[in-house]
């Protein structure tokens, strides 16, 4: 292509992380001044299918849906780290752009399967995304494997303070983080609940509620002895965090 034009095209059998993955022979992305005017993409190895196809917008760009069908999330990780399972799971759904150069429009319905990270079961994680002009609203659940947690609201890009969500724990099983903080701690039991809401901006955030352990314990690293919190809450108040009956 021209320096401000390009175009790839996959060959029609790739091996991906010891897999294989077909994809027809008319395959191809086709970019022009930093946007993306043209894809005929699909790949499919077993059950699992990818797919990137554009539509003409009404307007002067070009609308992109990205599609996945049974789609391994340890086809991708393995990629990243072949000695370790960092998320596994199977991803279906879509993602959709359009007028991206202009005012762009967002639209996202995606689910996540059986979902585990470094092989910790959390559940099934399922995303609704869209737009209304600079007004993003999300709502992301993650149910099952003990865990009910919820983060809905808005994030309003023209206004100072864009953040306005809900964050719902009830609850959060602590064994989901043991691996994630397995070098500072082990033996993680019990649940974490409440619900926080978020405001205010990413540089400085607002917090407002309740998080109370129930039935915890856990080892830290550094002193190798159980601690237990039975019903210990932490309250995120204006003038700052307050712990209550922590013994």
């Amino acid at each position: 292509g021209t320096p401000d034009s390009w175009t790839i095209h996959l060959d029609p059998h790739l091996l991906l992380n010891a897999e294989t993955w077909t994809s027809p022979e008319d395959n191809d992305i086709t970019w022009h001044n930093v946007a993306l005017r043209h894809a005929r993409l699909s790949l499919a190895s077993g059950p699992q299918r990818l797919s990137l196809v554009t539509q003409p917008d009404t307007g002067s760009a070009t609308g992109a849906q990205l599609s996945f069908t049974d789609f391994s999330l340890s086809s991708l990780t393995n990629i990243l780290a072949s000695d370790t399972a960092l998320a596994s799971g199977k991803l279906n759904g879509t993602a959709s752009i359009t007028d991206w150069l202009h005012t762009p429009a967002l639209k996202a319905d995606l689910t996540v399967d059986s979902l585990k990270v470094m092989r910790a079961p959390l559940g099934t994680l399922s995303l609704a995304a869209s737009n209304h002009g600079k007004d993003y609203q999300v709502d992301l659940a993650l149910k099952g494997a003990g865990n009910d947690i919820t983060l809905g609201g808005h994030y309003r890009m023209d206004q100072p303070a864009p953040l306005d969500f809900t964050l719902g724990l009830q609850p959060l099983s602590l064994a989901s983080l043991e691996p994630l903080a397995r070098d500072y701690v082990k033996g993680l039991k019990g649940e974490l609940a409440g619900t926080l809401k978020i405001t205010g901006s990413s540089a400085k955030p607002g917090v407002l509620g309740d998080l109370t352990f129930r039935r915890t314990s856990f080892n830290p690293r550094i002193i190798n002895s159980t601690l237990h919190l039975y019903h210990e809450k932490i309250a995120f108040q204006p003038d700052g965090i307050h712990l209550d009956n922590f013994v």
